[in-house]
Order: C-alpha cells, then sequence, then structure tokens
C-alpha cells in the first residue's frame, strides 16, 4: 500500500475553499474517500485595530495553494487535477512533488500556534521585506542634488 503524503495544489486566487469542497464531494463520489486524507486551507486570524475598535481577520497563509494529504495514484491525480478552480499540482516537471510529511504537519501546526498568539498580542507578522509605504499626510522625502559630472 502506497504511503500518503502532502501536496500543494494550485489554484484561482480566492477559489480554495471552493476546490477544497469540490475536492471533497468529487472523492466520496468517485469512491476515493480512503485515499484523501486531509485538505487543508491554511488560514491564520490577526487582531487588527480599526477606528478604536479590535477586529479579528481571517488571512490565508498561502493565497492561492491547497495542501492534501492522499495517496498519489492516477485515479486521485486526475480527481484533483480535473476539478474545477485547479490549476496543477506544485511540480517539476510531469510528476507532482510530494511535500515533506513532518515540515506540512510542523508548518500547520506552527501557523496555528502563531494565529493564537498573534491574536492575543494584537500585533501583525511581515511578510515582506519592502520598506513601508508612506502616508499621505507624511512630507514626501526630500531630493538631495548630488554633482553630476559633465564631459
Amino acid at each position: 500500500m502506497p504511503q500518503k503524503a502532502w501536496y500543494a495544489v494550485h489554484t484561482y486566487s480566492g477559489h480554495e475553499n471552493k476546490v477544497k469542497t469540490n475536492i471533497e464531494r468529487r472523492s466520496e463520489s468517485l469512491g476515493l474517500k480512503e485515499k484523501i486524507s486531509r485538505i487543508l486551507v491554511p488560514i491564520e486570524e490577526e487582531t487588527r485595530n480599526r477606528n478604536g475598535r479590535r477586529t479579528t481577520i481571517k488571512r490565508k497563509v498561502f493565497p492561492g495553494y491547497v495542501l492534501i494529504e492522499m495517496e498519489l495514484n492516477d485515479q486521485t491525480w486526475y480527481l484533483v487535477k480535473n476539478t474545477i478552480g485547479v490549476t496543477g499540482f506544485v511540480s517539476s516537471g510531469q510528476k507532482p512533488v510530494p511535500s515533506r510529511t513532518r515540515r506540512s504537519g510542523a508548518s500547520s501546526t506552527a501557523s496555528r500556534r502563531e494565529a493564537g498568539s498573534r491574536s492575543r498580542s494584537g500585533s501583525a507578522a511581515t511578510w515582506s521585506a519592502s520598506p513601508p509605504a508612506r502616508s499621505p499626510t507624511s512630507p514626501a522625502p526630500s531630493k538631495r542634488s548630488t554633482p553630476t559630472s559633465r564631459n
């Protein structure tokens, strides 16, 4: 009996939950429910202060991706690949590449743990290395003139 592994599936952005329910329904109707263990759309809860109120929002950790723990064979590959909203597996070439089981399990546990700590502390994680955006009320950065050499 082949081992089950985690696979990342690329979807249309914003259609992750639809893809999840479609795969679950199709696997039941085709009798492949025992080959597909879990389907995850990783989300995290984040607390933000807006207009003096604390609001909790749910944000997708990997927008446009769904994680599936399944036994890969021709039937399950066909089921997932031909589900509405799925653009393909994350792969190298033609064959889907399984994620490391330890890493996928740890990342889902860690994201749940981080989500809990963020919602209590109210601070958001910084996922981008780009500089912060300038607010419309702050002064524009000064332009220093630099001497140029002319030949």
